[in-house]
């Protein structure tokens, strides 16, 4: 089982409407992707409740993608989590983009613009740009 999160992605006085969350498995063995997008209440200082709001469960097949599309996030902050689990769980990586109104892509803040877990889930590289700009342990240490 591997847990992926974005942390919490500002959204205020930005152009962010929607998210597309992306799966794939690139392995042999079938796994099940759970999907969960929370909104943080009362985001501007101090602590927040995370709010679940989208909470989705699929099967992807050896060499399937799961796109999870249009994901309404014109919130002050949300955050993604996606969990894999089963015998492919391994073997998902899992990518995060932002749409506008018109459903242009957006920027994110550079950490989460694009994250990618590597498929023996020993790191997850961080890139902007299809630039790695930092690696992920799975214990939560940033190296670079």
């Amino acid at each position: 089982m591997a847990i992926f999160t974005t942390g919490a992605i500002e959204n205020r006085g930005r152009e962010i409407k929607s998210l597309v969350v992306r799966g794939a498995n690139v392995g042999t063995q079938a796994a099940d992707v759970l999907l969960e997008v929370f909104h943080a209440l009362n985001a501007a200082d101090g602590p927040s409740v995370q709010q679940l709001y989208v909470q989705r469960l699929v099967a992807v097949g050896p060499d399937q993608l799961q796109t999870f599309d249009n994901i309404f996030s014109d919130l002050d902050a949300v955050t993604v989590r996606v969990t894999t689990s089963n015998l492919g769980a391994d073997t998902v990586s899992v990518s995060v983009t932002a749409r506008d109104s018109q459903r242009r892509l957006t920027g994110l803040q550079p950490s989460v613009e694009r994250i990618i877990a590597s498929p023996q889930l020993a790191a997850v590289r961080v890139a902007d740009n299809n630039q790695t700009t930092g690696i992920l342990t799975d214990n939560n240490r940033t190296t670079g």
